[in-house]
């Protein structure tokens, strides 16, 4: 079954809700402690209004059955909120569960590259969480530090900052 790949737009957001609540709660819990997840969830699963206005966030659609995945890359950091020449940052993959390990997250991932070359972007960087880590270093990433992503006092999650030069 081959998705379609598409540009996401706000009209998108329940949908990839949906995708995100679907992947995250039940892929994650392999790698995360509950109760880490429990409080990091509310914030993950949330679409941002800025990625999907983007025009550089993706969602992979199947006939008939609808949005499974997403993600895109931006030029702005997510940390700095700045932009760095000829780097991209890869936002928010997810595949639903359900839809996991058919290569619709390689296929989101391919369209990303491609669109990200066509506008002179020459590396990116990704803030992997724990599960997307093996992912990430199939499609070339390579893994640079552990640290966690604070979303709000008290609420951490541990990830990996990965990079991969475009070549």
């Amino acid at each position: 079954m081959k998705p379609i790949v598409r540009v996401a737009g706000p009209d998108d957001a329940n949908a990839v809700a949906n995708v995100l609540a679907g992947s995250y709660r039940r892929l994650m819990a392999r790698d995360y402690d509950v109760a880490v997840l429990e409080r990091a969830l509310p914030f993950l699963e949330m679409p941002n209004p800025k990625l999907l206005a983007s025009g550089t966030y993706y969602v992979a659609e199947v006939p008939g059955h609808g949005i499974v995945g997403c993600g895109g890359w931006m030029r702005e950091s997510p940390t700095t909120g700045r932009a760095a020449d000829s780097v991209g940052y890869i936002r928010r993959f997810a595949v639903h569960a359900d839809w996991a390990s058919r290569g619709f997250g390689r296929a989101i991932y391919q369209h990303c590259e491609a669109t990200a070359r066509s506008a002179d972007i020459r590396s990116f960087e990704c803030r992997s969480t724990l599960n997307g880590e093996r992912f990430y270093q199939s499609r070339g990433f390579q893994t640079f530090e552990r640290f966690e992503i604070a979303f709000a006092p008290d609420v951490y999650l541990p990830a990996i900052l990965m990079r991969r030069t475009l070549g």
